[in-house]
């Protein structure tokens, strides 16, 4: 099988960023939450300086989910973890059409429980999409809609930390540089 970013098949690459993204808007209907109005924000716009001072690989940026393969209603940028090692993805997924709510209301997603990030409303959970243990995803309000941090580890390699503490990790660190809340 080809292979997507050093050990992560295709397949189950884009089976794992489009659970955490599409499935928000649950099976493509419309949004539930009135429609944020500022134009969607790229995730891959995250400063190197940034991504290197929480610990993921600043030369390792992947927009999208490969050739061929989109979400109209998503931008996608991949990140990779520690230089020395890496272990797992941290993907970064922007809507300006979906909101957190649609998160909260999606019947797909499991252990789901609300949180603030920094001063943002959050919400952590999982999707049905993965095996157990090897995923973890936490969606963000944003002035722009929503952000989805996900934290899944290369196919083949037994997880070392609880993706859960990753991505709460990642997701705090970055917040800064998210757009500002809806106020």
């Amino acid at each position: 099988m080809t292979e997507l970013m050093e050990g992560v098949p295709v397949r189950k690459a884009v089976v794992a960023v489009i659970a955490a993204t599409a499935l928000v808007g649950g099976c493509g209907g419309e949004s539930g939450s009135a429609q944020p109005t500022a134009e969607r924000w790229d995730p891959c716009s995250i400063p190197a300086d940034a991504i290197e001072r929480t610990g993921l690989d600043p030369h390792f940026v992947k927009p999208g989910l490969g050739e061929g393969i989109g979400l109209p209603d998503w931008d996608v940028c991949r990140f990779q973890g520690p230089s020395a090692a890496p272990t797992y993805f941290v993907n970064v997924t922007s809507s300006d059409i979906h909101t957190i709510d649609d998160a909260r209301n999606n019947p797909t997603y499991t252990s789901g429980f609300d949180l603030t990030i920094g001063d943002r409303d959050a919400f952590r959970f999982y999707t049905t999409a993965t095996e157990p243990g090897r995923d973890c995803n936490v969606a963000i309000s944003v002035r722009t809609g929503v952000v989805v941090f996900g934290v899944d580890f290369k196919g083949g390699i037994e997880p070392t930390r609880d993706p859960c503490d990753l991505v709460l990790q990642h997701a705090e660190d970055l917040e800064n540089v998210l757009p500002g809340n809806e106020k």
